[in-house]
């Protein structure tokens, strides 16, 4: 199944817009390594199903070496989506160094999150 880029756009939008003022909490194999707050509204709308984040609020960490991401609603409960860490691609998230010292301080410069047009049959 393909979609067209409005469909692509609207369903990343739909996805974004539930972690507006939420939280981007990177962990370690269990521990959270460091929680970092997304803005409101969190991503610029979409363009071919990617949408960039806005700033998102640099934290401190608690240390830990990153290996998944969870991108949480503002109720701190939900997860709206989560991925892989890696120092390298095919990794959700890139980080240049994964192993994050405590108190590190920690931001991000790119964040985004891509809808495929192309959905697995």
């Amino acid at each position: 199944m393909k979609l067209s880029s409005l469909a692509a756009d609207a369903a990343a939008d739909a996805v974004t817009a539930r972690v507006d003022g939420g939280y981007l909490r990177v962990y370690g194999d269990v521990a959270l390594v460091v929680e970092l707050r997304f803005a409101n509204p969190a991503f610029n709308p979409a363009t071919g199903g990617v949408a960039r984040a806005n700033p998102i609020v640099a934290g401190y960490a608690r240390g830990g070496i990153a290996r998944t991401f969870r991108a949480v609603a503002a109720d701190g409960a939900t997860v709206v989506f989560e991925g892989t860490v890696n120092s390298r691609e095919p990794a959700d998230m890139v980080l240049g160094d994964t192993n994050i010292q405590p108190n590190a301080h920690v931001s991000v410069d790119v964040f985004t999150y891509t809808h495929p047009k192309e959905q697995p049959e």
